[in-house]
């Protein structure tokens, strides 16, 4: 009697076990506990089966699933795309790459995975591409292959392969949403710092936390005045500014992110963001520069914390961050990619832009010309904040 089947999402992953590879890590974790943890940030359940009881266990599936080797790595995102769409129960998706020795995750359909129960049943081991040929050679299944463009995915079979696949789950990294220094400047600084302690036991919270003391001697030196103090200072937050971005990727490499993190990253940010600004307007006004940059640093200093406080306000109260009104209508990850002319603008005022900027203006002694920058920038905030909460009375 046929098991009932039904077109659907899978929910499930089988990972066939591979005792030969079990004790290697990729990125600080083990290969059974990544595929668990990228299960978990999907929602997918993982069913690890070793290879003699694939058959048995395929012959009684009734909705879609995926399918791949312990030995496989592979980051989210080519899953995200594979689960984007339903699997008929005759269809089997396979990546594009699928003739690749890369190409790791299949996706069935209830009835094809019953008839390929069938195939495997006297088998000892096969490979990912030995199913795919199976399944390209029957006539009963729909072959449909999906495009993984720009996600990372490879095969671990040695040391060698593991230290290859860090580096690759790492580089994908580099080019997540960002401003150009960040993506071009800091992150492949941080990436390597990354790689190197990624196998310790050195949590994302401990790196937040020596990120914000280095950024806390930072502005010291900078309060001490001189034009030497004031190099190490800017110095040692452009060096702030690439460590941060180590526990970020670490989070993300081993899934250790949380809400509690995300937070604690977020306050050392603001805070050294609008020391920062008062500091320099204390250094150019101890300089004898000019009275009033004492004036424009409290006031980006301000304008900056009071900006954060709004959006940790949103946070808390929406459950989603501060959005003007003229970007609350599209989707989160559409106004962080956007390539309009105001998105630019806003990535020159990002942490890691704006500590670059006056480091380089330090080393010539010119950061009065991007104190001048940040104050006009606080004053349009402010003008907008005027217009987003007593005019548009839009949400906040």
């Amino acid at each position: 009697m046929e098991t009932h089947s039904v077109p659907g999402k899978a929910t499930q992953i089988i990972v066939i076990a591979a005792p030969e590879v079990s004790s290697l890590k990729v990125a600080g974790l083990g290969l059974l506990e990544r595929w668990k943890k990228v299960g978990e940030k999907l929602t997918l359940t993982v069913i690890p089966v070793e290879m003699q009881d694939l058959a048995r266990l395929l012959e009684s599936v009734s909705s879609p699933l995926f399918l791949t080797h312990e030995s496989a790595v592979v980051e989210e995102l080519a899953l995200e795309t594979l689960l984007e769409g339903e699997i008929e129960p005759f269809e089997a998706v396979i990546p594009a790459s699928a003739k690749d020795e890369n190409a790791r995750v299949i996706g069935l359909g209830a009835r094809t995975a019953r008839m390929l129960s069938e195939k495997l049943a006297a088998r000892e081991y096969i490979s990912m591409q030995e199913i795919s040929k199976l399944l390209e050679e029957n006539e009963g299944v729909f072959l449909r292959e999906t495009k993984l463009s720009g996600s990372f995915r490879g095969i671990v079979t040695d040391k060698r392969s593991a230290k290859k696949a860090t580096r690759g789950l790492a580089a994908s990294l580099r080019m997540r949403p960002g401003g150009f220094v960040a993506q071009f400047v800091n992150r492949p600084i941080s990436l390597r710092i990354t790689r190197y302690i990624l196998n310790t036991s050195i949590s994302p919270n401990q790196v937040t936390l020596f990120a914000a003391i280095l950024g806390a001697f930072g502005i010291f030196f900078i309060f001490l005045g001189g034009w030497r103090n004031a190099v190490i200072g800017t110095g040692l937050m452009q060096l702030n500014s690439i460590i941060d971005g180590v526990d970020g990727e670490i989070a993300r490499l081993k899934y250790q992110t949380s809400e509690f993190g995300a937070y604690l990253d977020s306050v050392c940010d603001e805070i050294l963001n609008a020391a920062m600004m008062v500091a320099i307007g204390y250094y150019l006004w101890q300089e004898g520069e000019w009275v009033p940059y004492l004036y424009m640093g409290i006031f980006t200093g301000l304008i900056s914390i009071s900006y954060a406080l709004v959006h940790w306000h949103c946070k808390w109260k929406h459950g989603l961050g501060f959005y003007w009104w003229f970007e609350s209508y599209k989707p989160r990850v559409a106004v962080q990619r956007s390539t309009s002319p105001f998105s630019y603008i806003k990535k020159l005022f990002w942490k890691e832009s704006l500590i670059f900027i006056f480091f380089i203006l330090a080393l010539f002694n010119m950061m009065q010309i991007m104190l001048f920058v940040c104050t006009a920038g606080a004053l349009v905030v402010l003008i907008l904040f005027f217009i987003h909460i007593p005019v548009k009375q839009a949400r906040w």
